[in-house]
């Protein structure tokens, strides 16, 4: 019991601390920047979380019950993640860049 409630401790700090660090961050340049180069930052920041969700489909969770579970190779795991990966941020940026005058 003792061993998890340090792993989710850890955890739970690591997470912390990363956001604490991107809270930080963002702050400080909000306030070295102007608020036009700010807003561009910020679009960046939301586009590319939103293509990453979409990107993933659910296969982070299903790499780490493969992988865990030793089911087949993990390299050819990954080659086949990466792939999948791949092609799924190529159909993706020719969407928008198809998509351009409309967005």
């Amino acid at each position: 019991m003792t061993s998890f409630l340090n792993s989710v401790l850890s955890t739970f700090g690591s997470h912390a601390g990363g956001t604490a660090v991107q809270l930080g961050s963002m702050l400080l340049f909000a306030k070295l920047r102007p608020s036009t180069a700010f807003g561009a930052f910020v679009l960046y920041v939301g586009v590319v979380s939103v293509v990453s969700t979409v990107t993933d489909l659910g296969v982070t969770n299903a790499v780490t019950k493969r992988v865990s579970a030793s089911e087949g190779e993990p390299a050819r795991i990954l080659g086949t993640v990466l792939l999948l990966k791949i092609i799924t941020i190529a159909v993706i940026a020719v969407a928008v860049l198809l998509g351009r005058g409309w967005l």
